[in-house]
């Protein structure tokens, strides 16, 4: 376990759900066993989803919840109109409080006032962090210290039952509330409205909420609590979380409590400027009885050819439903450079089982992209049946896992300098030329020490590169450490790095979501000379940028290659050519890059001549153009101007 070392850049820390968040203090915990299953809830994180619903108001339907004091109340009991499973109980009623959510049952909760009473510091008892045992089977839509909102008509606290057996929903509203101003925390929404709707016989449960209007005042991040409870003493929750200024349709789920909030955790942070469009929804699936799903697609997102040996996809499959899945077909399919399909069959996976599925390999002989399938039978969720992931094919020996989007944040180490590293392996011998790692959208990283290395499995430093001071135009993209004398690389596999020798309150290590993790694949090693390597798997939910530029050394140094390569006019206005001179190069390819990652020119080109590349379609600012020079790599800033 790795504790207090690694920091991740602040903005990403909704992205990091169950084990994995990142805390805003830049502490990163690690826990529990991958993948938990939580059938005592009966609803989990892979399960929740996000969609563009409809808020219908509920006008004078239904009856109207009364309540002895529209600011802090709980209800009397009311009816749901059918009975309603949740975490392996059978309800037909249930208590409203004002304050945004709901217990099942017929006893209230401990108090009427449980919300956070600072609601930036998350300092308070809210039904999720209390422990007293009446607070338990919970349902909460938007937990908050809400009042009764200045205009629209007055507040309305409201219940109906609409539609047929088997199929009725229940409607639970809160019309015209506001979340209350509490010392420096300044009102956001003077205006919102929102409901939980449970259906009959499925049991899902849904958070629909309308368009807030905006308070007057500045902007700034609250915490409610969003999600379900089960009962008290347990571990059984399923909560929702984002940063504030992440938008409502990209909330992370987490199956587990927020946890200790003077860690800094986000909650279901809000803020008047981000606000959920009308009808946003958040869905809730209950746990079925067969429900085989695809966690995740493993392969390389960028594969050299020829690369000497078949190309292996993997994939996690995880068997999310009640019953014993035997003969599971689970199917690879990619489409392409290479056509190709491969059938393995699972017998005998037990509720909540998770195996990693290893298909027959192929090998591409053909530069460009595949799409790569991975999929199980229908069953009674298809939701999660598919697995999907692009990759690229390329003739250069660059290997990568991340594909060719952009990074989801960069992390960094705070306390001890180490050497961030990715695991690659090689059919054949061959010299590592240059390892490529993205360096993250941070300024703090300017003007800090990097290098860049060639390990073994027990973390033994074999081979390393100059230090390199990071400059500003290096940030948000790869940088390219090259070796003069490249060193030979054995067949099999092999382990490269960037150290990160000056630590503290940055993040140069740019990374892409992986969830969960492939293990065996990303490392750190906690010091620069000494210290064994550290499986990232259950520290961090993610793939390190990090590529390996393979092949054979032309004899030319990087520094050589730099000055052999030009392009003009640069600035362009969108035609630019470039300019080869006596690299030796046999194999010439140009990509241009935006600064999302993605590709929006390929070319070929070649030495002793000059290419022209036509980017007029392109709209004005900042793209890297790569030249492939056999198995190097020169990278130019691009400006194009209109």
């Amino acid at each position: 376990m790795i504790q207090s070392l690694l920091t991740a850049a602040p903005v990403a820390a909704s992205k990091l759900p169950s084990r994995w968040r990142a805390a805003g203090l830049g502490l990163l915990l690690a826990g529990a066993a991958a993948l938990p299953a939580h059938a005592q809830l009966g609803y989990s994180a892979a399960d929740a989803s996000i969609v563009a619903g409809t808020y219908t108001d509920l006008g004078t339907g239904g009856t109207a919840v009364a309540m002895s004091d529209p600011d802090d109340a709980n209800s009397a009991p009311e009816n749901i109109g059918f009975t309603f499973q949740f975490a392996g109980q059978s309800f037909t009623q249930f208590i409203m409080n004002t304050n945004g959510f709901i217990k099942l049952g017929s006893t209230a909760p401990s108090a009427a006032n449980l919300y956070y009473s600072d609601p930036q510091q998350y300092i308070g008892t809210t039904p999720f962090s209390s422990t007293d045992p009446a607070d338990e089977y919970i349902i909460s839509p938007f937990n908050y210290d809400l009042e009764p909102a200045a205009t629209g008509g007055g507040v309305d606290f409201r219940v109906e039952t609409s539609g047929a057996a088997p199929n009725r929903v229940c409607t639970i509203q809160w019309k015209n509330v506001s979340d209350k101003t509490l010392g420096a925390a300044n009102k956001q929404y003077s205006r919102f409205s929102f409901q939980v709707k449970l259906h009959e016989t499925t049991n899902v449960i849904e958070f629909v909420y309308s368009a807030p209007t905006q308070a007057a005042g500045a902007a700034g991040y609250r915490g409610a609590d969003v999600g379900l409870r089960g009962a008290t003493g347990t571990t059984d929750f399923l909560t929702s979380t984002k940063a504030s200024s992440t938008p409502w349709n990209d909330t992370d789920f987490l199956e587990e409590d927020y946890g200790d909030p003077m860690l800094g955790y986000n909650r279901h942070n809000f803020r008047k400027d981000v606000n959920p469009a009308n009808g946003l929804t958040y869905r809730f699936m209950p746990q079925q009885a067969n429900d085989m799903a695809v966690a995740a697609v493993y392969a390389l997102g960028v594969l050299p050819i020829p690369q000497g040996a078949p190309h292996v996809v993997q994939a996690m499959v995880i068997n999310k439903g009640a019953n014993l899945q035997s003969s599971v077909a689970v199917t690879l399919t990619v489409t392409g450079s290479v056509t190709f399909t491969d059938t393995q069959t699972l017998t005998g996976l037990l509720p909540g089982d998770t195996i990693l599925v290893s298909f027959a390999g192929y090998t591409p002989t053909a530069a460009g992209n595949n799409q790569i399938t991975v999929t199980v039978p229908a069953d009674d969720n298809n939701s999660n049946n598919e697995g999907m992931y692009t990759q690229e094919v390329v003739t250069n020996g660059l290997f990568s896992y991340a594909d060719n989007g952009p990074a989801t944040t960069s992390y960094g180490l705070s306390q001890n300098p180490g050497i961030w590293v990715v695991r690659y392996n090689t059919p054949t011998p061959s010299n590592l030329l240059a390892v490529n790692a993205f360096i993250g959208n941070d300024p703090g990283v300017v003007g800090k020490v990097h290098y860049a290395v060639l390990m073994d499995a027990s973390g033994t430093v074999l081979a390393r590169t100059p230090n390199y001071t990071i400059t500003t135009g290096d940030l948000d993209q790869y940088h390219s450490f090259t070796f003069a004398t490249p060193p030979t690389v054995a067949a099999g596999d092999f382990y490269v790095g960037m150290a990160q020798v000056t630590v503290g309150n940055w993040f140069p290590m740019g990374v892409q979501d992986e969830i969960p993790p492939r293990p065996n694949t990303y490392f750190i090693r906690i010091g620069l000379t000494t210290g064994a390597l550290q499986d990232l798997v259950d520290q961090i939910p993610v793939r390190l940028m990090i590529q390996a530029q393979l092949g054979t050394a032309t004899g030319l140094t990087q520094e050589t290659l730099e000055r052999a390569v030009e392009v003009y006019p640069n600035p362009t206005t969108g035609v630019a050519k470039v300019s080869l001179n006596q690299t030796g190069a046999r194999r010439v390819s140009l990509r241009v890059l935006d600064n999302l990652g993605r590709v929006v020119f390929t070319g070929a080109g070649a030495d002793n001549a000059t290419q022209q590349i036509d980017l007029s379609h392109l709209s004005k600012g900042l793209y890297t153009l790569q030249v492939s020079l056999d198995e190097q790599v020169v990278t130019k800033q691009l400006s194009v101007q209109k």
